[in-house]
C-alpha cells in the first residue's frame, strides 16, 4: 500500500514555496551553494530561454499576503494599474548537460546578473520572433543581426531565436508567396535565380500517390499541404514538408518527366532547408540515418559551410508579392550568426569542448514547462494570474514532469533543483520569483 499525502499537507507544502514578484532568492541560493560549484567549467555553460504565456484578466485578493493579484507587475521596476494578459517566463538550460530550471519571469538584465552572481555562466539567450522580444534585443539590449550578442559587465551573451519557430514561420510564408531565390546555375559570374512554388509540392503529392506500390514521401498528407490555423502552429508538419524524402521524391519525379523542370528550384529549397534544420537540431555524435548534418557540430562537419550558403540564400531571396521581408527571414540570418558565435566562444574557451549539440539551443524545455503548468491548472490554456503561479509552483515541486503539448519534442532534460528540503528551509525574501504579468 502506498500512503499518499492529504490535500492539506500538499497545500502546506506549496505555501512554503513563495513565488512573489522579483528574483527568486530561494532558487538562486540553492543553485549557488549546492549545484553550480559541483560542475566543471565546461559543463557550467547555459542558455537563458524566455517566452510569454497567455493568462486571463482577473483580479484576486490574496488574504495571506494582503495583496491584489492580477495587475501588471515588474517587481523592483514598478507596477501598473492595467490588468495582466501575459506572463513572461525565464528558464535556464544546459548546453553541455541535459539540465533545466525555471528562475524568473520578466525580461531584464537583472535576470542575467543574478545568474552570473550565482556562478551560472549564461552563454546565450533564446526566444521566439515575437515583436516585443525582437524590439527588446535591438533597442534595449543593443544586439543586431551582424552582432548578435550583448555585453554585461564585460561578459558576452549571444542572442538567437528559436529555430523550430523560424522553420514554422518560413513554411507559413511559403504557403502564401512564391520564393525567388538563387540557384546553382551561373552565367558570366552572375548568380541565376529561380522561383520555388508551393504548388510544385502539391503536384508532387498528387503524382506520388498515384503509384499504389511505392510512395517517396509517405508522411506527406493533406494537413501538410493545406493546414488549418491550428495545424500552421505545428513545427512537426513544417519539418515533414522540408524533408529529405520530399526533396528526393521531387528530384526523381522531375527526372522521370512527371514534374516540370521548374520544380527543381522548389526541390533545392526543400533540400537546403532540410539540411539547415538538421544543422540546428543536431543531437547525436554519430551519423544518423546517413545524414551528416544531424550529427553534432564540430570544425570538421559540414555545418559551417552550409550556414554560409544559407545566409546567402536568406539575404538574396524574396517572397514574391510580399510588400516587405518577413521578420523570420532576418531571424534566420541572426540565429545562424549567433550559433556560429556560440561555437567559436565555447570551443576557444574550453579546450575540452570538441562538439556542440545544437538542439540544446532551442526553447523546447520552456514550451514543455508551459504544458506542465496548463495541466496543473486543469488543462486550462488561459489561466488567471493566481492559477498560473499555483501551476508553476506545482510544476517546480514535481520536477517539471513532462506533459506532451503536441508542438515540441520531449526535451529529456533533468531539473537542477531536486533537494526540496534545502529549498523550502531557506528564508524567503519579499521579492522572490517575479511574476511579471505584462505584454
Amino acid at each position: 500500500m502506498i500512503c499518499l499525502p492529504t490535500p492539506s499537507s500538499l497545500k502546506a507544502l506549496l505555501s512554503k514555496f513563495h513565488m512573489k514578484v522579483g528574483i527568486n532568492d530561494q532558487i538562486f541560493n540553492v543553485l549557488k551553494k549546492k549545484t553550480i560549484k559541483q560542475q566543471t567549467p565546461s559543463d557550467n555553460e547555459y542558455i537563458l530561454m524566455f517566452d510569454e504565456m497567455s493568462i486571463k484578466k482577473n483580479l484576486f485578493y490574496n488574504k495571506k499576503q494582503d495583496i491584489i493579484e492580477g495587475y501588471q507587475d515588474h517587481a523592483l521596476q514598478g507596477s501598473s494599474p492595467q490588468m495582466a494578459t501575459h506572463a513572461l517566463v525565464f528558464m535556464i538550460g544546459g548546453i553541455r548537460k541535459k539540465l533545466k530550471q525555471p528562475i524568473a519571469y520578466y525580461y531584464s538584465k537583472e535576470v542575467l546578473q543574478h545568474c552570473f552572481d550565482a556562478g551560472i555562466n549564461i552563454s546565450a539567450t533564446v526566444c521566439d520572433m515575437d515583436g516585443v522580444n525582437k524590439r527588446a534585443l535591438l533597442s534595449i539590449l543593443g544586439a543586431s543581426v551582424e552582432q548578435p550578442y550583448i555585453l554585461l559587465n564585460n561578459r558576452e551573451v549571444v542572442t538567437i531565436f528559436d529555430t523550430p519557430h523560424l522553420l514554422k514561420c518560413f513554411r507559413n510564408m511559403f504557403l502564401k508567396y512564391d520564393v525567388k531565390c538563387p540557384t546553382n546555375i551561373t552565367s558570366n559570374d552572375q548568380i541565376g535565380f529561380g522561383v520555388a512554388k508551393w504548388s510544385h509540392i502539391k503536384e508532387f503529392y498528387e503524382t506520388d500517390n498515384t503509384n499504389p506500390n511505392f510512395v517517396f514521401a509517405p508522411c506527406l498528407k493533406q494537413e501538410h499541404l493545406n493546414p488549418n490555423t491550428k495545424q500552421k502552429m505545428k513545427v512537426k508538419l513544417a519539418a515533414q514538408v522540408f524533408s529529405h524524402s520530399v526533396a528526393a521524391g521531387m528530384y526523381a519525379k522531375i527526372s522521370q518527366g512527371e514534374l516540370s523542370s521548374e520544380a527543381v528550384t522548389t526541390a533545392n529549397v526543400i533540400a537546403n532547408m532540410d539540411k539547415l534544420f538538421d544543422c540546428v537540431n543536431a543531437c547525436t555524435p554519430d551519423l544518423r540515418r546517413g545524414k551528416p548534418y544531424s550529427t553534432n557540430m564540430t570544425n570538421n562537419t559540414p555545418h559551417l559551410t552550409h550556414f554560409t550558403l544559407m545566409k546567402i540564400f536568406f539575404k538574396e531571396m524574396t517572397f514574391l508579392g510580399c510588400k516587405r521581408a518577413p521578420p523570420s527571414q532576418e531571424g534566420w540570418i541572426w540565429s545562424i550568426n549567433g550559433i556560429e558565435r556560440i561555437w567559436r566562444n565555447l570551443s576557444s574557451k574550453h579546450k575540452s569542448i570538441k562538439s556542440l549539440e545544437t538542439r540544446r539551443l532551442q526553447q523546447d524545455p520552456l514550451e514543455n514547462l508551459f504544458g506542465c503548468i496548463w495541466a496543473n491548472c486543469g488543462c486550462n490554456s488561459n489561466p488567471t494570474a493566481g492559477q498560473f503561479v499555483a501551476g508553476l509552483k506545482t510544476a517546480v515541486l514535481i520536477n517539471l514532469s513532462f506533459i506532451k503539448t503536441g508542438n515540441c519534442e520531449e526535451d529529456q532534460n533533468q531539473v537542477i533543483l531536486t533537494n526540496f528540503k534545502t529549498l523550502l528551509s531557506l528564508p524567503t525574501d519579499t521579492h522572490c520569483l517575479c511574476h511579471n504579468f505584462n505584454r
